[in-house]
């Protein structure tokens, strides 16, 4: 850990940084906090959120692309971690969202004019298949010809959210116009 600065020092950019499992939860924490606003792609392959630690302040960082996967322990996600999300694209394998609080994400994002909201993409993949029909009561999209795409949600401002599902995993991607 104490390391962590003249790392930063000595390498002041780099394309990929890829935290693995083996690390302990503190180093986890520190090496992304320190070295994940220099990397273009950042990998972490351990779950270092519990109750003590906010996964929101992670996900409200600047950064292009950051990849969270841990199969033993899945990512307790709550709504709000959703709406502040600042990650260009987001990925998180196993996510641990419930269809109603996806669904209000998804509620949220169209009744609201957000400007600035961040992310390009967010991929999900959950453990179990989410209910499509849970995550869509009560919200109206834009008819897909085919099986592609599980909906096309548009904003008044012309903002497109697209959903594409694969079994257990989701892929929202978000267009501007």
């Amino acid at each position: 850990m104490f390391h962590l600065d003249n790392v930063k020092q000595i390498i002041p950019k780099c394309r990929r940084l890829h935290i693995k499992e083996n690390c302990s939860k503190e180093l986890t924490k520190m090496a992304f906090l320190k070295l994940a606003p220099m990397a273009e792609k950042v990998e972490v392959r351990k779950n270092i959120f519990d109750s003590e630690t906010d996964i929101s302040k992670f996900l409200a960082l600047n950064l292009n692309s950051v990849s969270f996967n841990d199969w033993r322990k899945p990512f307790e996600l709550e709504l709000n971690d959703l709406l502040v999300a600042n990650i260009g694209n987001l990925s998180i394998q196993t996510a641990n969202i419930t269809e109603k609080k996806l669904n209000r994400f998804l509620k949220l994002w169209m009744k609201g004019n957000h400007t600035f909201y961040r992310p390009k993409s967010i991929e999900l993949s959950f453990r179990n298949e989410m209910n499509r029909e849970e995550v869509f009561k009560g919200i109206k999209c834009e008819a897909v010809p085919d099986d592609e795409y599980w909906g096309i949600l548009k904003r008044r401002d012309g903002k497109k959210l697209i959903i594409l599902p694969a079994g257990n995993f989701i892929l929202i991607k978000f267009q501007r116009t």
